[in-house]
């Protein structure tokens, strides 16, 4: 079942592996922000869930990587696809193809599997599909078959910085894809945001997702972050600054003001930015959704009028200038 992936990439990983680097490399600098998470990778290889065969196939490319003989963004593409296998392979009656000329991994399994409440997965790939307009559906069903393609995620984050540059008109656009080991604490996953970049968890092992409420493979929990590291990349710079800026905004606010009730489920809103596909007014009334219903609910306290006063303030620097009347105008009639 495994034997077309491994003539793709377990062959290649030990091509790359074997390259060792002499002298400087054009990728080891370019690999440092990488290291904990290759070197992470690495160790947990050791007590993962994957067979002695993928873990050789990953750690070739990981100790490439690590050497710099490539970027650690195909590292990850070698992780990323080998736990797509491992997911796929322990499904009863499903076999595996492999497009070695795109790279792209694609099963066949029966579509009940999929349906699990717990693995969210044929809405979240789809999403994708529509999000990158790609020519061929990652997922689509036919009597109860699912077939499921699985491109890389250079191929993926490529695509996301194609369209965020159109977004943009072409004023930068691109974001480069970051990785880590399992879930990035949400202010550091904001962080990168505003520095533009988009983080993607690759864990080696069972991880907890919180969306889900239980531990899940490690294929599902990162596909469940490259669906929002493609959301937030096809979103015009405007758009993703003005949303990670009101985070960073809210974030610094007093004690007493982030304790209010309506604050996390804001925060969590714009660090997932899952905001519709439209204009910064769709960010506008969808984050301070919870204010407003909290303040029609009980009524504007001096609480609320601080709150949005002070975050009005924080916030007007990463407001596009196009929009700053609105906002303010928006802000005010919260109270009225």
């Amino acid at each position: 079942m495994t034997a077309l992936l491994f003539e793709g990439l377990a062959t290649d990983s030990t091509s790359i592996a074997g390259s060792s680097v002499i002298g400087p490399s054009p990728w080891f600098t370019a690999n440092e922000r990488h290291r904990p998470f290759l070197m992470g990778a690495r160790q947990g290889l050791a007590a993962s869930l994957l067979s002695e065969d993928l873990r050789k196939t990953v750690g070739g490319a990981l100790d490439a990587a690590r050497l710099g003989a490539i970027p650690a963004g195909r590292a990850a593409d070698f992780l990323w696809q080998t736990l797509a296998l491992d997911f796929f392979t322990a499904v009863p009656g499903s076999s595996v193809g492999y497009d070695a000329q795109d790279g792209i991994l694609e099963f066949r399994c029966r579509a009940t599997f999929l349906k699990s409440p717990t693995i969210f997965f044929s809405d979240r790939l789809q999403a994708i599909g529509r999000f990158l307009n790609l020519p061929y559906a990652l997922y689509e069903e036919a009597r109860d078959e699912a077939t499921v393609r699985i491109p890389t995620l250079g191929f993926l984050e490529g695509e996301a910085n194609r369209l965020g540059r159109m977004a943009s008109f072409g004023a930068g656009g691109s974001a480069e894809w970051s990785y880590a080991l399992g879930e990035m604490p949400r202010d550091d996953f904001n962080r990168e945001h505003l520095e533009g970049r988009q983080a993607i968890a690759l864990p080696t092992d069972l991880i907890y997702l919180s969306h889900a409420g239980c531990l899940v493979h490690p294929f599902i929990f990162a596909k469940h972050d490259v669906y929002h590291a493609v959301l937030v990349a096809t979103l015009p710079v405007p758009l993703r600054t003005m949303a990670a800026g009101l985070y960073e905004a809210v974030r610094g606010l007093p004690p007493e003001l982030r304790g209010l009730p309506f604050v996390d489920p804001m925060m969590d809103f714009l660090s997932d930015k899952e905001l519709p596909r439209g204009a910064t007014d769709d960010l506008v009334t969808g984050a301070f959704f919870y204010v407003r219903d909290d303040i029609r609910q009980n009524q504007a306290s001096d609480l609320h009028r601080r709150f949005l006063a002070e975050v009005h303030a924080a916030w007007e620097p990463f407001v596009h200038e196009s929009r700053r009347a609105y906002v303010a105008a928006y802000l005010k009639n919260l109270l009225s």
